[in-house]
């Protein structure tokens, strides 16, 4: 399997890999001085080939060769680490996933 090249573009608070034409990428913010993870995109194209999984090691890699830790508030990096229990000496700490429930009367 493919490397992807993953580049820290700090200026959109992102990693991205280039995909050609496409960059596929995880989204992050800053909690004091703790990265959170908050969300996954791959293009259309390229889904459902375990590019996302690919996308979230290699920048999990990166983090923890850096020697950081992150918060996780995406859902595919919290899936990801539930099938890969390995990576959870990266993780600080998990951040709840806040979903809307407007309630039906």
């Amino acid at each position: 399997m493919e490397k992807f090249k993953i580049i820290d573009n700090s200026q959109k608070n992102r990693f991205e890999a280039n995909l050609g034409a496409d960059v596929a990428y995880l989204e992050y913010r800053y909690q004091q001085d703790t990265r959170v993870l908050m969300h996954t995109y791959i293009p259309e194209q390229y889904r459902g080939k375990g590019n996302a999984a690919k996308l979230i090691q290699e920048v999990l890699d990166l983090i923890r060769d850096a020697g950081e830790q992150v918060m996780v508030n995406c859902a595919s990096v919290t899936r990801f680490l539930r099938d890969n229990p390995e990576y959870n000496d990266v993780v600080k700490k998990f951040r709840p996933i806040i979903r809307s429930q407007a309630k039906v009367k």
